[in-house]
């Protein structure tokens, strides 16, 4: 049986809720501090289990992005938790090792935009394109 918070996690793989829900939803496990002016997470209470995050996950997220249901804060916040959390959520064993490394790319690129480049539609259209025809962004 999945627990609460793996349930909670799992709706966000894919921001079936945002960031505020998520703080909610798992306030009693996790600790949101940006006292000093860097935002950090820390889980008070180790979360049993992990999820699996596809390709599919991601694509769905960028689609997201594109509809105009979340913006690129949105974005770079859920790509920035989904990369540092590697303790939860793990790459699905069903994409390649190559897609696996186009996944974590992309979302190291969309984590910072402030290193890489601001997120504008462009620039995730052009990583869909390199998740369906599996090759490695540059951007």
């Amino acid at each position: 049986m999945m627990s609460k918070y793996l349930s909670v996690l799992q709706q966000y793989k894919t921001l079936d809720i945002n960031t505020d829900e998520l703080r909610n939803q798992l306030r009693d496990i996790l600790i949101f501090d940006s006292d000093d002016g860097n935002a950090s997470i820390k889980f008070i209470k180790q979360i049993e289990g992990r999820i699996s995050v596809s390709s599919q996950d991601v694509i769905t997220v960028l689609n997201k992005f594109l509809e105009s249901r979340i913006d690129e804060h949105d974005l770079q916040e859920w790509a920035t938790f989904i990369r540092l959390y590697d303790d939860i959520y793990d790459f699905d064993i069903k994409d390649s090792v190559g897609q696996k490394k186009i996944l974590i790319e992309i979302l190291f690129k969309l984590s910072d935009p402030t290193i890489n480049a601001d997120i504008d539609e462009t620039m995730v259209k052009y990583y869909l394109n390199c998740i369906i025809s599996e090759e490695m962004p540059t951007l």
